[in-house]
């Protein structure tokens, strides 16, 4: 599922897309990797991926946003996790 099936499926909750790189050239150069520990198993209860706890906006639009948007996202999965792990029966 790419970022256009989403928002074409009424997925997407505000998440707009900057360009997010820097270019040399032909190359791009991307400073914030993306949180994926490829663990995806997608929660539909809580909204959330159990392996990196973002949601399906940013996990679709990750390449497209800005470096300060990516922060953003990072610097809230800790409280996501901490959040979810203490709901968790198992």
């Amino acid at each position: 599922m790419n970022a256009a099936s989403i928002r074409g499926a009424g997925l997407c909750f505000g998440i707009t897309p900057v360009t997010p790189r820097v270019g040399v050239g032909a190359m791009m150069v991307d400073d914030v990797p993306s949180p994926c520990v490829k663990v995806c198993e997608f929660d539909p209860v809580i909204g959330l991926c159990r392996g990196c706890y973002r949601d399906l906006d940013e996990i679709a639009l990750w390449s497209q946003l800005a470096t300060v948007q990516k922060r953003r996202i990072l610097d809230r999965l800790d409280a996501r996790r901490l959040r979810l792990q203490a709901t968790d029966p198992g």
